[in-house]
């Protein structure tokens, strides 16, 4: 074999080495690539299906003027209860002493009545 012959064979023998290795880095890129595209759309569909809905933002799925108006509503209906229960709370329940006291202060010469001392 010449010396020309053998340069030759080693010069494509590192071309075909060279080749297949830039061959398999592409494999290895491609495979790289595919899987980072994969690992992006799965994170995209988690992410959807993680994400919050709108009911359980800060105002439950309402703008803030909706959440400050139903704010508003629950107030006037709070004093409005709260002021309901403050008259019936206000009068003596039925059959109670203070409820006895009340209707026997109706009749006529109740509000004299007095004990008597013994002895006198």
């Amino acid at each position: 074999m010449s010396d020309e012959t053998l340069q030759a064979e080693i010069e494509n023998q590192i071309e075909c080495e060279i080749a297949a290795g830039l061959e398999a880095d592409r494999a290895k890129r491609r495979a790289e690539l595919f899987y980072a595209a994969r690992r992006k759309i799965e994170a995209a569909h988690y992410d959807r299906i993680n994400a919050k809905a709108p009911i359980e933002g800060p105002y439950s799925g309402l703008t803030r003027e909706q959440h400050e108006e139903r704010l508003r509503e629950m107030r006037r209906r709070a004093a409005a209860d709260n002021a309901a229960m403050d008259e019936t709370n206000s009068r003596a329940p039925e059959g109670s002493l203070l409820h006895q006291r009340s209707r026997a202060s109706l009749a006529p010469g109740s509000e004299g009545f007095r004990f008597k001392r013994p002895g006198s």
